[in-house]
């Protein structure tokens, strides 16, 4: 079963909101650490704004928030979960190199770069750590809704519909 759209046809971005929620209610830090599917850990620390105060004007039938990075990889992270997280805009650390002599954790986007607006927190699974959004939206999903991470097949649509596909073999995911 593809993942569920849910009812979000009036789903906004809440990153829309990000520098306004900001200015009203500052940012907030957390250190975190992850475990990628492969067994290595990565993580660091981080500033941005917390998710529960860019969820506070959200519709109260909100599970998930949805969120969508530059390469195409999604994820509903629950809301109860996600209110406990922050949409980073800095790293507070300097990561990895691999002249550090730990390949697993030298980059963790193609430039080398800590991948920002990234969502992170000591609740977020690994591979919930999504980075470089370019979307992130309150949704309601249906209880049977698959919930799993995956990649959307255009990424233009969907950050117009939010359409996503369970086609993973574009990138691998590090979380």
């Amino acid at each position: 079963m593809p993942p569920a759209s849910g009812t979000d046809r009036d789903a906004d971005d809440l990153l829309d909101d990000l520098e306004t929620v900001r200015e009203r209610c500052g940012s907030v830090t957390t250190a975190c650490e992850y475990e990628c599917h492969s067994g290595e850990t990565f993580g660091g620390r981080w500033r941005g704004v917390a998710l529960a105060d860019l969820l506070a004007s959200a519709d109260p039938e909100t599970t998930h928030v949805r969120a969508v990075s530059a390469d195409g990889y999604c994820v509903p992270v629950p809301v109860a979960v996600a209110l406990e997280a922050i949409v980073a805009t800095e790293r507070l650390d300097d990561p990895p190199s691999a002249d550090d002599g730990d390949a697993a954790t030298a980059t963790e986007t193609d430039d080398g770069g800590p991948g920002l607006p990234r969502l992170v927190g000591e609740a977020i699974e690994g591979s919930w750590t999504v980075r470089d959004i370019v979307r992130l939206e309150a949704v309601s999903l249906p209880a049977n809704a698959d919930t799993e991470p995956c990649y959307v097949d255009d990424l233009a649509d969907a950050l117009d519909e939010s359409s996503p596909s369970s086609d993973d073999d574009r990138t691998e995911v590090v979380g």
